[in-house]
């Protein structure tokens, strides 16, 4: 874990990922997407990411998603999850390089590997971490700020 840096260094703890986050993963038992991952989870997920330090902007966080959605639109276009997945992996050395910037807080490459750990194949990566990252996305946004 980071030191708590910042302005509030030694007020609070620093945020975290909301407790047993994906421990039961993206599905319910009858292999639908679990809707709290895009309400309440998703939320409690952004809230996180807002307190963090450093300050997680929206253009930063939509550059990832782009990325994600830049997978996805080459999955619809016939290329196999197998040939993406060293692609989507690359967010994993992408957020912790940018975290080494202060650029993005370290719990945004916890929230990335978290994620990682549990996209298996193509219905995981669609139906699971790209719906829960457009909600966690959405949530965050945060209204005025340059970009945004």
């Amino acid at each position: 874990m980071q030191p708590n840096r910042g302005p509030n260094r030694g007020a609070s703890p620093p945020p975290e990922l909301p407790p047993d986050y994906l421990k039961t993963g993206y599905f319910d038992a009858a292999g639908n997407p679990r809707k709290e991952l895009v309400t309440t989870v998703a939320q409690a997920v952004a809230r996180s990411l807002r307190k963090a330090y450093p300050e997680l902007t929206n253009s930063q966080m939509r550059q990832f998603y782009t990325h994600v959605r830049g997978i996805e639109y080459r999955l619809r276009q016939g290329r196999t999850f197998a040939e993406l997945q060293a692609e989507l992996h690359m967010l994993k050395p992408l957020a912790e390089e940018r975290q080494k910037k202060d650029k993005v807080p370290e719990l945004f490459s916890a929230f990335i590997r978290t994620n990682l750990a549990h996209v298996t194949d193509e219905k995981s990566f669609l139906k699971g971490f790209l719906l829960h990252f457009q909600a966690v996305l959405a949530f965050h946004y945060k209204k005025g700020e340059k970009g945004a």
